[in-house]
């Protein structure tokens, strides 16, 4: 009974209902009135022709000179017999009356007998014997008759026959008609949800392993084919999120597993017999510099989950980048130091503004930006000469944000430039001689992407290789 499909038909029968309730309610008080005003014309029809029947005898005795019998059933929609007829004189007194009435007297009200002279017709109600009869009160003016008023009373029983007729009809129309109401609304909507079962079947059919699976898309409802497309949007997302997690744990096993076999294989070495204070040192030193590069992947590789879970879990507001430059510069400038390598900050603000106007506004997440331009700079620094200059380069364009990073080191041929953006990709000429996780380069393109932007690399004059970030102002 909580179903969608049993609510819908509920209130399929419940609005039909109330329509057919009311529909039959008003056509029964319409068809009673119509029978009313029917049997109150004919009654009104047989008192005219009454009223031309009435004369005086010789002696001053009234006589109605009325049709046959066979004209009377032909003509009257009641039955005579049953009918009651009496004369008033114009001051009201009952001056003759059926035999049928017996001592019992058509009433006529002094209120009734006024509208009666102003109106010449009247109708109105009498109970008698237990029913109701109808009552036409004429006025009668003829030339060769003093005025006198004519009442007949029948009883309406063709109008209550059918009346009841009619009633009794709508008694059982009614209930069949919610019948077949309620019926017709669960095929109905037997049907028309059929799709969203199939829908559901689909989604429920998908198990983690086959997150690439999508459902159909139904044809011709909108409301389906909107609800078919966030399904797919979800699996969508669910299957980002579950090769996220996936390429996590893959990438912390692959790279948590070498260094902490190291610091093992230290520790167990100075374990192996008595060591010589000198020799605990280098051997400390060793298992510190292997943690410290342990504890450095650790947080690379929590930042690329962070970015590859999507802008849903970043921070964006509005972020200055000229001062997230500056901080990533004064950063790095230790590391560049002990390098001798020299670090350069250039802003270009936007094409019009002068020098003293610097905006470099755009919406993104301060912390990544920053981490973003520090994986540029280190990956400059570490592949440049000592005495060598690194460039950081700021340009406002109307509708996005260009950086450029540039060093002074070999350069990257064309063929590798999209190989060094893979994860955990060493140079094979020049890893021997550097340090890193292999994540840095992977991590700047990923937010790069997270803020709408891209990145691609150029050759630097005279040397080197020139990493360029383009990015939306408003991604």
């Amino acid at each position: 009974m909580k179903s969608l499909r049993f609510r819908l038909t509920a209130l399929f029968v419940l609005v039909f209902g109330v329509a057919l309730t009311l529909i039959a309610h008003f056509s029964y008080l319409m068809f009673n009135v119509s029978q009313q005003q029917d049997f109150d014309e004919a009654l009104y029809n047989h008192a005219v022709d009454v009223a031309e029947a009435i004369s005086y005898d010789y002696f001053g005795n009234v006589s109605v000179q009325l049709y046959t019998q066979e004209e009377l059933l032909k003509r009257s929609p009641y039955p005579v017999q049953r009918s009651l007829m009496q004369l008033r004189n114009s001051a009201g007194e009952v001056v003759a009356r059926s035999p049928n009435i017996k001592n019992t007297e058509i009433p006529l009200s002094p209120v009734e007998l006024a509208k009666a002279y102003s109106s010449r017709v009247l109708f109105s109600d009498f109970p008698y014997n237990g029913r109701n009869y109808r009552v036409v009160t004429y006025l009668v003016r003829k030339a060769t008759l003093p005025v006198l008023i004519l009442q007949i009373a029948a009883p309406p029983t063709a109008v209550e026959a059918a009346s009841r007729r009619l009633r009794n009809l709508y008694f059982i129309i009614v209930p069949v008609s919610l019948l077949l109401s309620m019926i017709v609304g669960l095929l109905v909507t037997r049907g028309a949800l059929r799709p969203v079962r199939q829908l559901t079947e689909e989604t429920n059919a998908i198990g983690v392993g086959e997150l690439s699976r999508r459902v159909g898309k139904p044809s011709g409802d909108p409301e389906l084919i909107a609800l078919a497309q966030t399904v797919n949007s979800l699996l969508e997302r669910v299957q980002l999120s579950v090769q996220a997690h996936d390429r996590f744990v893959a990438d912390a096993s692959h790279q948590l597993k070498t260094p902490l076999a190291i610091v093992k294989g230290e520790l167990d070495l100075l374990q192996s017999r008595s060591r010589t204070m000198e020799e605990f040192q280098q051997g400390l030193a060793s298992a510190s510099q292997e943690i410290a590069h342990l504890i450095r992947t650790v947080e690379n590789l929590l930042l690329l989950a962070k970015t590859d879970a999507g802008r849903e879990a970043l921070f964006f507001g509005k972020a200055r980048l000229d001062e997230i430059a500056m901080e990533s510069v004064a950063r790095m400038d230790k590391i560049a130091r002990e390098k001798n390598v020299h670090l350069q900050l250039q802003l270009s603000p936007l094409e019009g503004q002068g020098d003293d106007y610097i905006d470099f506004l755009m919406d993104g997440d301060h912390e990544l930006l920053g981490s973003m331009l520090q994986s540029l700079l280190e990956n400059a620094i570490k592949f440049s000469p000592p005495q060598a200059n690194c460039y950081v380069r700021l340009r406002e364009l109307a509708d996005r944000m260009i950086i450029e990073v540039q060093d002074q080191g070999p350069g990257i041929p064309p063929g590798e430039r999209e190989a060094v953006f893979s994860r955990f990709h060493r140079d094979p000429l020049h890893s021997a001689h550097t340090q890193g996780s292999g994540l840095g380069l992977t991590i700047a393109r990923r937010i790069a992407e997270v803020h709408g932007g891209t990145i691609h690399i150029e050759d630097a004059a005279p040397s080197g290789a020139l990493f360029i970030v383009e990015m939306k102002k408003t991604s």
